[in-house]
């Protein structure tokens, strides 16, 4: 049988990269909810690194490689650390390896964890303050009305109907969607990560380097600090993330970026003014909806099984921040999340 390596050189998926090393071994890294493929490749020189992560795109899909190196500089040029790109193909890219260290898993002391938490909510400030100089090589991308519809109906399809088996299709659901999205659309824009949580942050000796950030675009300003607080891949302890968000808050409270007034004032978020959580609560909503409709598809349609040990955490945000809304009719119209994430889960 050939190896890894042999079976990506006679795919094509390689053709023209070329490698800094010799490479001895390939191995795919598994579980992630990307189209593309990622592989560790291990050098055999010892001036080398010791390993680098190949990523590898669809034939379809080969035009993402620009955009991938465009908005890598991008972010650089932000100040946020990214992985150091070793090699470009037409359809594959070698980047540096930031290790296993992934923030979703790592075994950190409080005050550790405290300050990676402290330092991803500074990468936000730094991506919102370069966004408002330079715009992102998306820069005709947003997550507007209509892309954010496009998700409630998304997890619609795949998660209430496809997976948990709802057949009464949008019935007493659609308007709801429509409130929450028109009441997101009051809100301020900033550019966002777009998927910022500890699954994209690797603990690096540097501080935190920042994956999956190709899709970087404008939208809700609290999207990514909602993302990031309210992880649907680990828990996020209390004053973790109230240190974060004040972090975020003393550096972006000057800037021009008024918060609508509140309708309701939510108690949680900690670490925020009070007009500033309903905004919070309505972004984290739609947010952490959408994950639901992510989950639903990789699941039912990717056949990634392991995606469902996450419905519960996060169908328990969407529900903390509909009852911080007092947004009971939102509660009932979701309630076959409750039968498949039991009380208990959510706790």
């Amino acid at each position: 049988m050939s190896s890894m390596w042999t079976q990506l050189q006679e795919s094509g998926a390689v053709k023209d990269l070329r490698l800094p090393w010799p490479v001895v071994a390939a191995v795919e890294l598994q579980e992630h909810a990307s189209t593309r493929s990622f592989y560790r490749l291990v050098g055999g020189q010892e001036a080398m690194p010791a390993s680098a992560v190949l990523v590898v795109y669809s034939a379809a899909d080969g035009h993402e490689v620009k955009r991938y190196l465009s908005t890598a500089d991008w972010m650089r040029r932000a100040g946020v650390v990214v992985p150091e790109i070793l090699a470009v193909g037409s359809r594959s890219l070698l980047v540096q390896d930031g290790g296993d260290q992934l923030l979703a898993e790592a075994r950190l002391d409080a005050g550790a964890l405290r300050d990676c938490y402290v330092r991803a909510a500074q990468d936000v400030v730094s991506i919102q303050r370069y966004g408002c100089e330079v715009a992102p090589p998306n820069g005709d991308w947003a997550l507007n009305a209509e892309r954010l519809m496009f998700e409630m109906h998304f997890m619609e399809e795949h998660a209430l109907q496809g997976w948990l088996g709802v057949s009464d299709g949008t019935r007493g659901r659609e308007h709801l969607y429509e409130r929450l999205v028109a009441a997101i659309g009051d809100l301020p824009m900033a550019v966002c990560h777009r998927d910022f949580h500890a699954r994209n942050l690797m603990v690096d000796p540097k501080g935190l380097l920042v994956l999956d950030f190709q899709d970087v675009m404008w939208g809700p300003q609290l999207y990514d600090l909602a993302s990031l607080v309210w992880d649907n891949y680990c828990g996020v302890p209390d004053d973790v993330q109230e240190a974060s968000l004040m972090h975020y808050w003393s550096e972006m409270a000057s800037a021009d970026l008024p918060i609508s007034g509140a309708a309701v004032v939510p108690d949680i978020p900690r670490g925020l003014p009070p007009g500033v959580r309903q905004a919070f609560c309505l972004v984290a909503l739609q947010r952490h909806l959408k994950a639901l409709g992510t989950f639903g598809y990789q699941i039912t349609r990717a056949g990634r099984a392991g995606y469902e040990r996450y419905v519960a955490p996060t169908w328990r945000h969407a529900r903390q921040a509909a009852v911080a809304l007092e947004w009971d009719d939102f509660l009932s119209a979701l309630s076959p999340f409750d039968r498949r994430a039991p009380s208990d889960l959510l706790e």
